[in-house]
């Protein structure tokens, strides 16, 4: 990781500012690199689903999108390139927010904006393209991975003949920047937790969280 942010050519200051967390610093953390950095990557993968996939109608391109450059996704490109490591958080929050889905995705995402300021489009459309390629060229895949929430109730339905249901833990934060905690169960167990800022937002990355266990339970199995 240390390579590749010396490769991009970061300044020491902007790379700062793009992994600082609020808690750390209210007036400069990745908050505005994060807005920038959202807009960035809907149009460059608008641009490469555009180009990849010329028969696909306009809807089928904008589910594919949405898919891509949702929460899930964004967080298993941060997490190929292991950025919670660079994350900056006041210390009895840093623990918690390094598993936090939404804000490896944040990373990604304000990482995507640094890039931006200081290197150019040119640099940073190159970036997002190398970082989300296989996403852009399997698009159909991933879109039904997107819908978590509906796959893990086949799985358990399938699996443990019950339906699993939703539990909101804690709501948190002003009205207008709630987070809200949700848990996943399996009749009485807990078998993921989910954060997000909607309920909606927290149910399905418990419903990816969980699915992700169970893919990485099957692989080390086989």
């Amino acid at each position: 990781m240390t390579n590749l942010i010396e490769n991009i050519g970061l300044s020491k200051s902007i790379f700062e500012e793009a992994f600082t967390h609020s808690s750390a610093s209210l007036s400069y953390n990745f908050e505005r690199l994060e807005f920038l950095g959202d807009s960035l990557i809907e149009a460059k993968v608008t641009e490469m689903l555009f180009k990849t996939h010329l028969k696909s109608s306009e809807g089928e391109l904008s589910r594919w999108r949405s898919a891509i450059v949702n929460q899930n996704t964004l967080s298993l490109a941060s997490e190929k390139l292991n950025l919670v490591e660079h994350l900056k958080a006041s210390a009895d929050q840093l623990s918690e927010l390094k598993k936090n889905e939404r804000i490896k995705a944040s990373l990604f995402e304000s990482l995507c904006g640094a890039i931006m300021i200081e290197k150019g489009w040119q640099d940073c459309s190159v970036f997002i393209e190398t970082q989300l390629l296989e996403y852009t060229l399997s698009p159909e895949k991933l879109f039904k991975l997107s819908d978590p929430k509906t796959i893990v109730q086949e799985v358990v339905q399938n699996t443990d003949k019950i339906t699993p249901t939703y539990h909101l833990d804690k709501k948190e934060g002003p009205s207008h920047d709630p987070m809200f905690y949700v848990s996943l169960k399996v009749g009485e167990s807990t078998v993921s937790k989910g954060t997000g800022k909607s309920l909606k937002e927290a149910e399905k990355t418990a419903a990816a969280l969980f699915l992700k266990d169970m893919e990485k339970n099957h692989n080390a199995r086989n």
